[in-house]
């Protein structure tokens, strides 16, 4: 017998913070990504989750072999392009994916390959310590370099259906979040 299992999730881009233990608040994050064009309407009974807006294509640069994207779903189990806002959590957290990969560490800058066991044993907590399995030096996660897959921060964007490394936000969109007066965002790529 042959089951029809759940399609892999494309990806989501994710923006946050440079720094992770900035904190924004949900209204003026809104107001803001509404008044650039990233943004429009709210998705019927989900909190938090937006339609794309109509300067989604001037604010996202989209790479790639063909790269489209639905911005209404066609029934409910099909995927399309949206905006969620997480946040704002009392402490950083880890977004990651199954694309993720071993962050690497603040000091030697070399690989951490249990960090999957570390999230498992010690997550969550109010400063969680990942400790270097080479040079044994210890940092908050959030200090170690997860690259384009993966990060922690207090609040995120993420944009829906996304494959990693096939969008990413134009500076027309940093700047817009640069007026928040919080500093640099960043951005990196996960998938579910």
């Amino acid at each position: 017998m042959i089951t029809a299992s759940r399609p892999l999730h494309t990806g989501r881009l994710v923006l946050t913070p440079g720094d992770a233990q900035t904190l924004v608040e949900l209204k003026p994050l809104r107001a803001c990504l509404k008044a650039v064009g990233l943004i429009g309407g709210a998705l019927e009974g989900c909190a938090n989750a937006f339609e794309v807006g109509d300067r989604f294509p001037q604010l996202i640069a989209l790479t790639g072999c063909a790269v489209a994207f639905d911005t209404a779903p066609s029934d409910p189990e099909h995927a399309f392009t949206h905006v969620t806002l997480h946040g704002p959590y009392i402490t950083p957290r880890l977004i990651s994916g199954r694309n993720t990969r071993p962050p690497r560490c603040p000091e030697c800058g070399k690989g951490l390959a249990a960090w999957r066991d570390w999230l498992r044993q010690q997550h969550p907590q109010p400063r969680p310590q990942l400790r270097c399995m080479h040079c044994t030096s210890a940092a908050p996660g959030w200090l170690w370099n997860w690259g384009r897959q993966g990060g922690f921060g207090r609040c995120f964007v993420c944009i829906e259906e996304v494959f990693p490394g096939e969008g990413s936000p134009l500076p027309a969109l940093l700047d817009a979040l640069g007026t928040l007066g919080i500093g640099d965002w960043r951005f990196f790529y996960v998938q579910d």
